[in-house]
């Protein structure tokens, strides 16, 4: 499971990045920011189960530069190769549904 909710809300930040949940709008540093610990949560399980970038390609019929851009959140995926890596990697992707007044990549939302 992934260390971090990735809400507009939850993720604010003085600096501007992410909008306020009034804007109700995506922001994409929402999605940066998701990408990059996605790649890092890969990349430490690819460490930990001690396979290389190289066999991990060959393993799952991806390039390794691909595997290195993905692992450090460089590079979009297509389902089909993540669903390669997790199955590689013995990663069961876990989806959640979110609160109904709160979309992920929106934050806070009125449904009225």
């Amino acid at each position: 499971m992934l260390p971090a909710k990735f809400y507009a809300g939850s993720l604010a930040h003085s600096n501007g990045l992410f909008y306020t949940m009034n804007e109700k709008k995506f922001n994409p540093a929402v999605a940066d920011h998701a990408r990059k610990l996605i790649g890092e949560f890969f990349r430490d399980r690819r460490i930990k189960l001690n396979i290389s970038q190289a066999d991990l390609g060959t393993m799952s019929n991806t390039k390794q530069a691909l595997i290195s851009k993905f692992e450090n959140g460089k590079a979009n995926i297509t389902i089909n190769t993540f669903l390669a890596l997790c199955g590689c990697l013995r990663i069961k992707p876990n989806f959640e549904t979110a609160d109904l007044n709160e979309v992920p990549g929106f934050g806070k939302v009125g449904l009225n």
